[in-house]
């Protein structure tokens, strides 16, 4: 049957972001390989501990901790592909993750949808998942599916529906496997072998790639380890995400939450490379704030990690990274949605922020630089100091409110290939 699923529309990486000099690189890196030998992971798991215990790592049964000296972590990752295929149900979707090319994705998961019949804020579905696939079949631009929605209508199996609802609705790849019970990895894997054919060619050209979300601070999760273990053996890529919050689950420090998530990340690959060698690994690792008044989760922070870990995972881990920046959709006001409790009123923390604005840049030739601040004794009853990307900035003037375009999304970076 002919498909009618258009071309991708690839983005060529033109020229390399690295700003990281080779010594921040290095400190970067040394201080990862100091928490991992020094501090340590938490793996509530025996057959991780086992395996961390043939390799030479110190393994606290009772505590489930188990630390890492950098010789084992360097001759583990040293194994670790550089360069593999996220496949497509067609060839011309496959994603060839060489450094050369960047590919975009959906993220997931949320667990709310606007209804578009009703306008009102309700749990997703299934069926959603499956809008979601048929939206970015027919995107040229996305390069494989991650379910942006969960199936809150099989509580019991979701990632397993969410993965098939995904699975029947696109040819592009789908980022299917997760943090679930075994007996359903077990089922994600049996899909992935009915589409490439056979076990062997699944490790070829793997239709489905799995992500495990590491606990901060610095431990991981005993049902995504059990579940990694059965992808990575199967041949699935698996990606761990570390996602610390600075402030509350990680140190109030954004280089000190990022080395954090890096040693949390770089553990669970070194797991995978110990239990299946050569099995292929991506890296992930989201830094975020912590509101210190409400305790709430802010995704924006004020300074640009996102290059920085690309740069980690290129070039101190050698393997792919999946990063991106994201800010939470908000649509009920446009949509006259309203949250479950009838209240269309947004967060606090959020009304504060959508009062903030960046400063323009004038097109003009010689005036690219964002206008100074005024000093704080001419500044007027509407203006407050605000501290975004370390500018300060004036907050809106009173008058009607705006809201603000929101937009997510994910990219995929493969490692470079030259060392």
């Amino acid at each position: 049957m002919a498909s009618f699923t258009p071309n991708l529309v690839e983005l060529t990486r033109r020229a390399r972001c690295e700003p990281l000099l080779a010594e921040q690189l290095d400190a970067l890196r040394d201080a990862t390989l100091e928490v991992l030998a020094d501090v340590g992971v938490v793996f509530p798991s025996a057959v991780a501990l086992d395996l961390f215990a043939e390799a030479g790592a110190t393994v606290d049964r009772e505590s489930g901790l188990v630390r890492l000296s950098p010789d084992l972590v360097a001759q583990a990752l040293a194994g670790a592909p550089r360069n593999f295929v996220l496949a497509g149900r067609e060839e011309r979707f496959d994603l060839h993750l060489d450094g050369r090319k960047v590919h975009i994705c959906t993220e997931g998961v949320g667990t709310r949808v606007v209804d578009l019949d009703s306008g009102h804020v309700r749990s997703s579905r299934k069926d959603d998942v499956a809008t979601f696939a048929r939206v970015v079949d027919a995107l040229p631009l996305v390069g494989f599916v991650w379910p942006p929605v969960s199936a809150q209508d099989h509580p019991a199996s979701a990632p397993l529906h969410e993965c098939h609802a995904a699975l029947t609705n696109t040819l592009k790849h789908v980022r299917g496997g997760t943090t679930m019970q075994p007996v359903l990895a077990r089922a994600v894997v049996r899909m992935a072998e009915v589409l490439a054919g056979s076990s062997r060619d699944l490790r070829q050209r793997p239709p489905i790639c799995a992500n495990i979300c590491t606990i901060a601070p610095l431990s991981q999760d005993p049902v995504g380890i059990e579940a990694a273990l059965i992808y990575a053996q199967a041949g699935l890529p698996v990606s761990f995400m570390a996602m610390p919050a600075a402030g509350s689950t990680a140190p109030a420090s954004l280089l000190g939450a990022l080395v954090q998530g890096e040693a949390e990340v770089v553990a669970g690959m070194v797991l995978l490379q110990l239990a299946q060698p050569g099995c292929p690994v991506m890296h992930s690792n989201y830094v975020a704030l912590t509101d210190p008044r409400t305790g709430g989760y802010v995704g924006e922070v004020p300074l640009r990690l996102d290059p920085i870990v690309a740069q980690l995972s290129h070039e101190a881990w050698g393997v792919p990274d999946l990063g991106g920046v994201a800010l939470s959709g908000d649509s009920r006001r446009r949509l006259g949605g309203r949250n479950a409790d009838g209240h269309g009123r947004r967060p606090a923390a959020e009304r504060r922020l959508r009062h903030l604005r960046l400063p323009r840049r004038s097109h003009r030739r010689g005036h690219g630089a964002a206008p100074r601040a005024p000093h704080p004794a001419a500044r007027g009853a509407h203006e407050r100091p605000c501290l975004v990307r370390g500018r300060a900035l004036r907050a809106r003037r009173p008058g009607p409110r705006r809201h603000p375009r929101h937009r997510s999304r994910g990219a995929l970076h493969g490692a470079p290939s030259h060392p």
